[in-house]
Order: C-alpha cells, then structure tokens, then sequence
C-alpha cells in the first residue's frame, strides 16, 4: 500500500478535546493557537496489522501522529533482513527520519487497529512560523526521540538480555503511565521475535526470559498480556547490570 491511501478521512479531529494532546506534537499549544492548527490535521481510516503507513524510500510528505494502536520502525539489516528499530504507540510521531533526503529511511508497519493523524510535510514551515510554541515542541521531540535511540544503542551495546528485556518493560511501563494507561499490566502488541529483534537477542532467549520472570514472581505472563507483579525486581535487574557494567570499566582502567 502507498502514502498516499492514508488520505483518507475518518472524521475531522478535535484536536483540544484530544486525550493525547499533552503527549503529542502540539503539547503545550494553547487553546486558541489549537484551533488554528487542527485545521491542517486529517485523521486516517482504521489501519489493519501488516499495513504500512511508508516504506523506506517513500517520499516524505506526512508526518504522523498515532492517535490508537500501535506502530513498528525497522530498517533494512547488514544480512539483508529486518532490524527492529522502534515501537510507537499513541502519542508518538513517526515520518521526520526523511527530513534530511525527502525520502523515509525506515518502515512503519502496523501492529494493531491502528489511527494516525496526519500534518503536510510541505506545510511544516508554516506551522513553525506562525505558532512558534508548536516550533518549540517540535524540536523539543525531536531532541527527546534522538536521545531515545541513543540510548537504546548503548543498552544493546552493553547491558546482558535480562537486563534488556527489564529496561523495556520499564520504559514500556512509564509510557503507558503518561498515556493514563495501566502501567502494571498490558498487551504486547509486537510479535515475540520483533521484541527479540529489537532487543538484539534470541527470540527462544526472549521467551525463557519471560518464564524465569514469572517463575520468581516478577511477572505473571499469559500469551501478550504482561502483568508487572514487582516492579522493584525489574529495578533491581537494571541495578545490578549497571553495577556489574561499571565493575567492567574499573577493571579495563586498572588494566590499561
């Protein structure tokens, strides 16, 4: 499927009654600005899992905002599969990452009954002129989503598997928590392998995870739904890894 069928519109969006305006691009917008801008926005129609919203070499002439349901990013491997780079949920934007060359470099693949808002790519100059606050986040998530993917490089750089899988579920959690969700129990949107492929581990050393997790109490796991029986083992897993991380880094320098 291409972009362009995503033009299609479901229902104008309020965007000032949106439940998710804090956490999306026009968080910290006033109402009155709000106004103004809702009018460059469209709503999609219902995106069924396996969709994609844009593929890597698309034009870049949308940016999306996820209003419901979720979204997976994934670029092309060195071994020439799929590398998981990403997982957005609602309140996430997706499309910037073909700013620099008008084109995307990721994919967006639909996990679930998906939404998304969508804002012209051609008119973001505008937008950024005449409502400097909307400018200001802009940037603002810009800066917060490059943090993010550095930081997942570092943790799939350094931290063991358990400790990967722990700090998912603990950003997973704190997301949810800002959506108003539950933070302590939720559906997995993503297919084992796709979390396994986002972690850089074994799908097989993903799933034995999961059972040592509930055997000790951690989790209660039944099929995609995660129940977070004790978050502070989930903390402490994270603990000790970076723990045993900088115990690593004293002994290099020692050694040097």
């Amino acid at each position: 499927m291409g972009e362009t069928e995503l033009k299609v519109v479901q229902q104008k969006p309020t965007c000032v009654a949106c439940r998710l305006r804090k956490l999306c691009l026009f968080g910290g917008v006033d109402s009155a600005e709000l106004i103004q801008l809702e009018k460059y926005v469209k709503r999609s129609r219902p995106l069924r899992a396996g969709e994609h919203i844009f593929r890597v070499g698309d034009p870049l002439r949308i940016i999306y905002i996820v209003l419901s349901g979720s979204i997976k990013n994934s670029i092309a491997s060195a071994a020439g599969g799929e590398q998981v780079v990403g997982f957005r949920m609602a309140g996430d934007w997706l499309g910037l990452d073909g700013s620099e060359t008008a084109c995307h470099t990721t994919n967006a693949e639909v996990l679930d009954t998906t939404v998304v808002c969508q804002i012209p790519y051609a008119q973001l100059d505008e937008l950024c002129s005449r409502f400097p606050s909307f400018r200001s986040r802009l940037v603002k998530q810009f800066t917060t989503e490059i943090q993010r993917e550095h930081e997942h490089l570092l943790v799939m750089a350094q931290a063991d598997a358990e400790a990967r899988l722990a700090m998912f579920l603990l950003s997973l959690s704190t997301r949810l928590k800002a959506r108003g969700l539950s933070p302590l129990v939720f559906v997995l949107s993503m297919r084992r392998c796709d979390l396994a492929n986002y972690l850089g581990i074994a799908p097989e050393t993903v799933s034995r995870l999961f059972t040592r997790l509930q055997a000790d109490g951690t989790l209660h796991v039944d099929r995609r739904e995660v129940t977070i029986e004790n978050f502070n083992s989930l903390q402490a897993i994270v603990a000790a890894d970076e723990t045993r991380l900088s115990s690593v880094g004293r002994a290099r320098v020692v050694n040097a």
